[in-house]
């Protein structure tokens, strides 16, 4: 209104608190600002650089560039004229989480439009395989279509849950599993690495590949831990774990007057009050795909279970009878009786993952999934120049899953070559280089560096 401040929040994040607290009290005011915190922001004349005017000692972080100024902030036009995700990604997936909520509590169908074209714009050409966001360590960022390289990634813990928070509020406007899809790949892969198995240390940026020896010399990679310290001087992603995983019920379940959605596979009980149900969760997920839903409580409305892309085929059975069940938008749609128990049987099989053909710095690579978990090697398992690792095509996978490594983990082993490294080989040479047979053991990316220091690389090379 006249007289009253015209602004907006340097790091967005308070759109998330004020749309919760219209839904805990019922008082529209408090989305209807931070309605004008979005409607606001990037418009001219420019909050921001009125600040600037005001205060000639302040400086923006990261100085003035396309990955700082007013891109950073995501405020250098109107939310709704933005074309792309960019800027510091934590603080854009924070955005865009307010932008599907604020959408959704006030009705604004151009602020969903603009959710979605920022949602398709992030996993169709800015994510990682890992869940992982922000390809730049300079301004901890978004860069531009198909730039992600693995070695000098960024790809902060707070981004991937940051976008964990997006998914899932655009899977309350819009009950699509490829929302889920994406959720599930950032929880499971980044969000997990950022902690050690012990819990007491923790990554701020999450690489594809390391090699710890070039790391000290590597200005541009500066950025960029061989270990999980202990701690950060802006600890912002240690806390951030603790609150994803306090309320993983809200990712695992949604619950509207249409049913109950179930898009995370986690053992134990769900109350889900709103659609009228009560559940019972026994599985092994994400090592097993066997997933048995026991309906204690039902109110007769549909229970949607996701099938999630990864799995190539699957088999649903409603008190050991196979049911024929086709998939709409990614869910099975089944209406339980109370005492009714649901089998879900996803298909394990091992995936071979390849990155877009304009994604230079994966050309002739591919990257290993099992399930949602995507896969690493390390030097502890197959010795140093994992660079030199060639995984054939046709290679096939021995899955052994052992209790006593890594907190307990299915282990991926396939026979596969490398390039003979001879210490006396000289720098530069005329013949070409030979192979040699290699047993290649794969490890989850979550658990990596937890035995030590040494390489690790997520994408291998593609051998025909």
């Amino acid at each position: 209104g006249e007289d009253q401040c015209k602004g907006y929040p340097g790091h967005e994040e308070i759109e998330l608190a004020l749309i919760r607290l219209t839904e805990k009290t019922g008082e529209a005011r408090y989305a209807k600002l931070a309605k004008h915190f979005i409607d606001q922001r990037g418009a001219s004349p420019s909050y921001f650089q009125g600040e600037l005017d005001r205060n000639p000692t302040t400086r923006y972080p990261w100085g003035d560039g396309p990955l700082a100024g007013m891109r950073y902030f995501q405020a250098d036009k109107p939310v709704r004229q933005q074309e792309a995700a960019y800027g510091h990604a934590v603080r854009a997936c924070y955005l865009y989480s307010g932008v599907a909520d604020v959408a959704r509590v006030c009705g604004d169908e151009s602020l969903f439009e603009h959710a979605k074209r920022m949602f398709a714009n992030i996993a169709g050409r800015r994510m990682y395989v890992t869940g992982a966001i922000g390809s730049s360590g300079y301004g901890e960022a978004f860069t531009s279509d198909y730039d992600l390289p693995n070695d000098s990634v960024y790809g902060e813990t707070c981004a991937s849950i940051a976008l964990a928070f997006f998914t899932r509020r655009m899977l309350q406007m819009e009950q699509k599993s490829i929302y889920a899809d994406v959720m599930e790949r950032a929880i499971y892969n980044t969000a997990l690495a950022g902690m050690s198995l012990s819990g007491k240390n923790f990554f701020y940026v999450n690489p594809l590949e390391v090699e710890p020896e070039s790391l000290a010399f590597d200005y541009y990679k500066k950025h960029v831990l061989p270990e999980r310290p202990k701690w950060y001087g802006c600890a912002c992603c240690p806390p951030n774990i603790a609150r994803l995983t306090a309320s993983i019920g809200q990712y695992a379940y949604l619950q509207n007057e249409d049913g109950a959605y179930v898009n995370l596979f986690i053992g134990g009980e769900a109350d889900l009050p709103d659609a009228g149900f009560k559940l019972n969760v026994t599985t092994n997920y994400p090592w097993e795909g066997e997933i048995a839903i026991d309906v204690t409580e039902s109110a007769g409305k549909k229970l949607y279970i996701r099938v999630p892309d990864w799995s190539k085929t699957y088999e649903v059975k409603v008190n050991g009878v196979v049911c024929d069940m086709d998939t709409c938008e990614g869910y099975v749609c089944i209406e339980p009786a109370k005492g009714d128990v649901i089998l879900l049987s996803l298909d394990m099989s091992v995936r071979r993952v390849y990155a877009n053909a304009r994604v230079r710095e994966d050309a002739g690579l591919v990257a290993i999934q099992r399930g949602p978990i995507v896969y690493c090697v390390e030097e502890i398992d197959n010795g140093k120049c994992l660079h030199n690792l060639v995984l054939p095509r046709g290679a096939a996978f021995e899955q052994t899953f052992e209790k006593e490594l890594l907190g307990g983990v299915v282990v991926l082993k396939a026979q596969g070559k490398t390039l003979a490294a001879k210490e006396d080989a000289p720098l530069h040479a005329y013949d070409a280089p030979c192979y040699e047979d290699k047993l290649i053991t794969l490890v989850p990316y979550f658990r990596w560096n937890n035995r030590g220091k040494g390489e690790m690389r997520v994408y291998l090379r593609d051998g025909m």
